[in-house]
């Protein structure tokens, strides 16, 4: 069973302990993974949220330092948000027997509290439709 804290009536927090650095992690303590920028990159948080629409999104929120640096931009990192989604969010998905529509990866410099605008720090986002265990990229 997925343990499953609400904190509104339509978001649910996921913590998923198997695929966070073993049993026991909680959300936030993130495990290292291979990216094609080669920069270290950890996850940071897994969200699902059920929207009124009925629409089901996952939220892969990872941590990357390097995109703090002004001589990395998204250019240098945009591969790595399809790799992400491919190779992390399909994969915990289908390990916790769960389904999304859509997956929005975000890498951020820093942690940063979910729904929480911080000028001061770095952050990317993409979107994804989840169809037949593929990654379809959305132009925002």
């Amino acid at each position: 069973m997925i343990p499953v804290a609400s904190l509104r009536p339509h978001v649910a927090v996921i913590a998923f302990a198997s695929t966070l650095g073993g049993p026991g992690a909680a959300v936030g303590e993130g495990t290292g993974l291979s990216v094609p920028s080669g920069h270290a990159v950890t996850r940071q948080e897994v969200r699902l949220e059920d929207r009124a629409d009925g629409q089901r999104v996952l939220r892969m929120r990872y941590v990357m330092p390097a995109i703090a640096a002004d001589d990395v931009g998204f250019v240098d990192v945009e591969d790595d948000f399809g790799h992400l989604c491919q190779s992390d969010a399909i994969p915990t998905l289908h390990r916790q027997g769960d389904t999304a529509d859509r997956a929005v990866i975000s890498l951020s410099a820093e942690p940063v509290e979910f729904g929480v605008a911080n000028s001061e720090i770095r952050q990317y986002f993409e979107a994804f439709t989840l169809e037949n265990g593929i990654c379809i990229w959305e132009a925002f």
